[in-house]
């Protein structure tokens, strides 16, 4: 019975040594996991939370947005001027439409120096505008040699304006210049219509009581009317030589404003169209031919007839204005 007992105490006691070892170890192991867990979750606190900074900085910053245009003026077909030869002219196209109606339209050309020497204003009041309506205004015929500046402007109601056109162009001096100013040409070199039957060996700019000016310099060898018979009668017709063989033929004058012998530089009027001679309405007939120089006996028959003078296309030298 003793033996017994003591037995059984003795395991009670190493039973009892052996928990107390193990308690300590439990309680350690417990805290590590806690405090790992609190370790994660304050990582993933910090990395879900963003900083105040950053997002003090993004609210600060304002959002862009584009503002529409309110008025638009496109120019379709426009003409452009580049480069002119003196004398020669330029024709004004195009169209403006706009997104709102337009209150006037206002060409000009300026010279080099900013100076308006031709403007016209036009009263529009649509959105379609046709430049033509400023072509006859716009003198560029009557331009000097030099730079220039072409502008169209468009104004509307709430006098917003727009430059739809800014050309600068130049005008340079050129030795063959146009015998008229401005349009409205005739038959041309060849023609095939049923009076020239295709020989047709020049220009015929049309209208009565326009100018006429010599094409280059030269000198005056005829000025007379043109005494030949009624179906090849030039009329009143002026002849300048202009050296090398050349010679400008101007005929149906109304007016003769030359002499004989009177020297001519490019530009100078020398006569009025008109319709005398062999001429349906008036009208110029012009012609360039290349025959032998000139001579001061020279038989005004022969200077006149058509197989001893080459006669060819003006437009080889000259543009029509």
């Amino acid at each position: 019975m003793k033996k017994g007992m003591k037995k059984w105490m003795a395991y009670l006691l190493v039973t009892s040594m052996g928990l107390a070892s193990f308690a300590p170890r439990t309680l350690a192991r417990s805290e590590e996991v806690s405090g790992s867990a609190i370790e994660e979750e304050e990582k993933a606190t910090a990395t879900a939370t963003p900083a105040p900074t950053a997002t003090a900085e993004a609210s600060q910053t304002p959002v862009a947005t584009a503002t529409p245009e309110t008025w638009t003026v496109k120019v379709k077909k426009a003409s452009h001027p580049k480069k002119l030869s003196q004398g020669a002219g330029f024709t004004v196209k195009g169209t403006l439409k706009a997104s709102k109606k337009m209150k006037t339209v206002v060409a000009t050309i300026k010279n080099d120096e900013g100076e308006t020497l031709y403007k016209k204003k036009l009263k529009v009041n649509k959105k379609k505008a046709s430049l033509k309506k400023v072509d006859s205004s716009m003198k560029f015929s009557e331009l000097e040699p030099g730079k220039y500046t072409y502008t169209v402007t468009a104004t509307n109601k709430a006098k917003d304006k727009k430059t739809v056109i800014s050309d600068d162009f130049k005008v340079k001096k050129c030795k063959w210049q146009s015998p008229v100013r401005g349009g409205n040409w005739g038959d041309g070199w060849h023609c095939h219509c049923a009076v020239h039957r295709g020989k047709h060996y020049g220009w015929d700019a049309l209208g009565g009581g326009r100018d006429i000016y010599s094409v280059s310099d030269g000198t005056v060898v005829y000025a007379k009317y043109h005494a030949a018979s009624s179906l090849s009668s030039f009329g009143k017709l002026i002849v300048i030589y202009h050296g090398k063989g050349i010679y400008s033929y101007y005929a149906h004058c109304s007016k003769i404003k030359v002499d004989v012998g009177d020297k001519v530089s490019g530009g100078d009027k020398i006569g009025v169209t008109g319709s005398t001679g062999y001429a349906f309405g008036a009208h110029l007939h012009f012609e360039l031919r290349k025959g032998p120089d000139f001579d001061l006996e020279y038989n005004s028959v022969s200077l006149l007839d058509k197989y001893t003078y080459k006669q060819f296309n003006p437009g080889k030298k000259i543009k029509k204005a």
